[in-house]
């Protein structure tokens, strides 16, 4: 029987796209079924399956860079595991002084040595109400490497460490007890102290957790809820608390878990609601307390609006205070070319009348002026005062970079009665007969009452 001349095609689907396998024997390259021909009956019998995942080839470029990539991560896990193996072994071989003998053991090869206390500075204060000449650091200790070991350790903490600089030996290292949980790396604005108007300290830490400080015992005893209980404004319980500015007063700023703003003064045991009831109650002659009383500040003041020749000058203040209560000592005070009091007249920036700008505002009630008429002050700052003694730091010219000089002045008259360097100094405490200055927190020294300098200091924390 002749045969027909046929296009074959697959059974399946229908393509003409095929490869032999066997004579009459093909596999369809589109849906990868298998069919053969029987020449009896022309039957096209059909094995179909299921063709493998189509693969895209990347292009060699890509497959390049995953190569690389590869084999930087193999060798990072090499040179990882052999940095481990390196250091276990030097640990082992490093010998461990143990405080309960006094013969040198080696560590075993599975031990861990652990690296010793770290401290971080975080708040210090001279104590004037302590019967000795103490100085308060507040520090964090912190032991081992990981912040959970570091956490976990009972040795870590914060701590308050009470140094004697009579004898220049910590007379006291006590834990705080605190919920804050000590880690390398917390905050250096974490806690903050402030001394009331009554002679109390207060800490804060995180604005969440207020202490105070016992100058009897040395000890700084966390704040109860006791402390707030007289005022139902706080029956919601407080979210955070801070100190109020220091041009404020002796206060605290809360915010109440209702989301009330309130500020509290303990002194006086009174409490505002909002930031106008605060401002009231610290500005303006009207709003004073009946328990009032003269205070000096001194400041640097100069024109409003001021020309070229214009200089500051140094104004002792005396305004009525609040003893306690809110006040607002101003951060910036003005000549005010204007109105005279005293003539009810307008003066112009000719005469030598003036007046202080917002003086009613400040409750300034008198003020003196201090500065010589030949004298330019470079930068000035005031650094202290007190009823007896007045300081200030001033540059030696106008160059940005001069350097520092610190002056006791007269209280009273201004006159400068002695200079000495001023290298870095931040705070100054009376201290016998001279003074205590304080460079940071660690590096302390005393001077006597001509400037002249007594006894160093450098501070640490182990016992």
């Amino acid at each position: 029987m002749a045969k027909q001349l046929k296009t074959i095609k697959c059974p399946q689907c229908g393509s003409t796209q095929k490869t032999a396998l066997a004579a009459e024997h093909y596999l369809c390259q589109s849906c990868h079924s298998e069919y053969y021909l029987d020449n009896d009956d022309i039957n096209v019998h059909i094995r179909h399956h299921e063709p493998p995942p189509h693969k895209e080839c990347l292009p060699e470029d890509e497959i390049r860079l995953l190569k690389t990539l590869g084999l930087i991560v193999v060798g990072l896990l090499l040179l990882s595991g052999a940095l481990t193996l390196f250091f276990r072994f030097e640990k082992a071989a490093i010998p461990v002084k143990h405080t309960s003998s006094s013969t040198s053991t080696t560590a075993s090869p599975t031990s861990e040595l652990k690296k010793p206390a770290r401290y971080t500075t975080f708040v210090c204060s001279f104590l004037p109400h302590s019967q000795q000449k103490i100085y308060l650091s507040v520090v964090e200790k912190v032991s081992g490497s990981g912040v959970q070991q570091q956490a976990d350790d009972p040795e870590s903490g914060f701590y308050a460490v009470f140094t004697d600089l009579t004898t220049k030996k910590i007379v006291k290292k006590v834990r705080i007890n605190s919920h804050a949980k000590a880690r390398w790396g917390t905050p250096s604005k974490s806690w903050s102290i402030r001394e009331f108007a009554d002679g109390k300290i207060y800490l804060i830490l995180l604005q969440r957790e207020l202490f105070q400080l016992n100058s009897d015992t040395l000890s700084i005893d966390p704040v109860g809820e006791t402390f707030f209980s007289g005022h139902k404004a706080f029956q919601s319980g407080i979210a955070t608390i801070d100190f109020v500015s220091h041009s404020q007063g002796s206060g605290f700023t809360i915010l109440s878990n209702d989301g009330k703003r309130l500020y509290y003064y303990p002194v006086i045991d009174k409490v505002y609601a909002g930031d106008d009831a605060i401002y009231n109650a610290s500005h303006f002659m009207r709003n004073l307390l009946p328990d009032h009383s003269p205070a000096t500040l001194y400041k640097f003041v100069g024109p409003k609006f001021p020309k070229e020749g214009d200089k500051k000058e140094l104004i002792k203040i005396t305004y009525l205070n609040n003893n306690g209560g809110p006040i607002s000592i101003p951060q910036r005070l003005n000549w005010y070319e204007g109105y005279d009091p005293e003539s009810k007249t307008y003066v112009g920036p000719a005469t030598k009348i003036r007046v202080l700008d917002d003086a009613d505002r400040y409750r300034i009630i008198n003020f003196k002026n201090l500065t010589d008429p030949d004298r330019i002050y470079f930068s000035p700052v005031i650094m202290y005062y007190d009823q007896k003694n007045l300081f200030i730091a001033v540059k030696e010219n106008a160059s940005p970079d001069a350097a520092y000089n610190l002056q006791k002045l007269d209280p009273d008259s201004g006159a400068v009665l002695w200079t000495i360097p001023s290298p870095g100094i931040q705070d100054i405490y009376p201290f016998d007969d001279g003074f205590l200055m304080e460079k940071d927190c660690t590096h302390l020294y005393t001077i006597d009452a001509d400037g002249k300098t007594q006894t160093t200091y450098t501070l640490t924390y182990e016992e």
